[in-house]
């Protein structure tokens, strides 16, 4: 039998030899073992080989399809012995019948296909869990250059992330809370900016009671969907980071936290709009961050003063648009008293959150020549969050 590796590594195993990448040293030759492996079970005439091998470029190659195959046949023979993996008649390659191969790509297929189908609990999960063995890695990365190498490569790739999601939901359904946890550690070294992997990995953290990891692990997934995804929002970890809120919630507080996820689900924009306790709740959340992560954060405290308002009476909601189209996903602001509007901004230092409250102003004077700065006038206070006042 042999046995032929491609999900992380390539190799072959035959008689208890190993043929490793480095012992063919050639792309060319890879590509052709690969593809004869793959289609092992028909016979493969050149103009095919050349195409697989060179696509639009087949006709034009320097090296011909015979000159890779004997290259390829003496390092396999020079490894494995006087053995005929290929035998050519002709024009056309055939696999040697009588070598049957075992390739790790197939046999992951084919247990996840089974695992689709399998009713009883415990034997899904014995499924998954030996699909999973043979996944040590991407499908052929370094020759995805190929087209019918990077197919295969996205659809094993998929088929992998698919296997984990359900394995990791088949966990939460037993409670194994640890097997979670090495599970999509393990899988999001492969596939890093899967929202619902991450999400498996925060509440396994939540319900094992490491909180400070669940916290941690939330703010990476949010810096992952953001930088390589372009996603400044999940609703995936909005909804885990929910049940995060409410397993963590003291008695005391309980309102508070209903009233938090209430408003959390009915927000239209990236900007995050809360009574002034929950902006309580998120302010000490962000202090106990900043202290941890050593980062800079800011609260921004924006004060109007009275005015006619019968002169102008759609000032105040035109002022809490300026605010709201001012502001970044995420950042967090409520109403502090009257005419006064307190803002939270994450990842922020003094500078950069003067120049949030002046885009503020801005917004509001510059673009709409009906609000004169003697006539409304409005004062900007800015603090760290490690060391301010506004709130006592």
């Amino acid at each position: 039998m042999l046995t032929v590796s491609t999900l992380g590594t390539f190799h072959m195993m035959w008689n208890g030899i190993t043929l490793k990448e480095k012992d063919i040293d050639g792309k060319d030759e890879i590509r052709l073992l690969l593809f004869l492996i793959l289609y092992r079970k028909k016979p493969l005439m050149e103009v095919q080989l050349s195409i697989a091998l060179w696509d639009h470029e087949a006709f034009s190659s320097e090296r011909t399809i015979e000159e890779i195959f004997n290259s390829l046949q003496n390092k396999i023979q020079s490894k494995f012995g006087d053995v005929l993996f290929v035998i050519r008649e002709d024009n056309t390659y055939r696999w040697n019948e009588e070598i049957k191969v075992n390739f790790d790509g197939e046999q992951f297929a084919m247990l996840v296909t089974q695992a689709l189908s399998e009713c009883d609990l415990k034997s899904n999960i014995e499924i998954y869990e030996r699909a999973l063995t043979f996944y040590k890695g991407d499908f052929m990365s370094e020759y995805i250059d190929t087209s019918w190498i990077s197919t295969r490569n996205t659809y094993y790739h998929n088929l992998f992330v698919y296997a984990v999601r359900g394995l990791a939901e088949l966990y939460c359904m037993t409670e194994q809370y640890e097997e979670i946890e090495e599970l999509c550690h393990g899988a999001l070294l492969i596939e890093n900016s899967d929202d619902l992997l991450y999400g498996y990995l925060i509440k396994a953290y939540v319900r094992k009671g490491s909180i400070s990891l669940a916290m941690e692990c939330y703010e990476q997934a949010k810096i992952v969907m953001e930088q390589k995804m372009k996603i400044k929002t999940s609703g995936i970890l909005d909804k885990v980071y929910k049940e995060f809120i409410i397993t963590n919630k003291d008695e005391a507080s309980e309102e508070i936290t209903m009233e938090y996820i209430e408003a959390l689900e009915n927000q239209d924009t990236g900007v995050f709009e809360c009574s002034y306790p929950i902006f309580r709740e998120m302010y000490k959340i962000e202090v106990t961050e900043s202290i941890r992560y050593k980062r800079e954060s800011q609260i921004l405290l924006i004060k109007v003063d009275d005015f006619d308002e019968n002169s102008y009476p759609s000032a105040l909601s035109d002022i809490q648009q300026a605010i709201r189209e001012s502001l970044r996903e995420g950042d967090v602001v409520s109403t502090y008293k009257k005419n006064q509007y307190i803002i939270l901004l994450s990842r922020c230092n003094y500078e950069q959150s003067m120049l949030v409250a002046n885009r503020i102003l801005s917004r509001l004077y510059d673009e709409d020549l009906w609000y004169p700065e003697d006539v409304i006038k409005i004062s900007v206070v800015s603090q760290s969050v490690s060391d301010t006042n506004l709130l006592d």
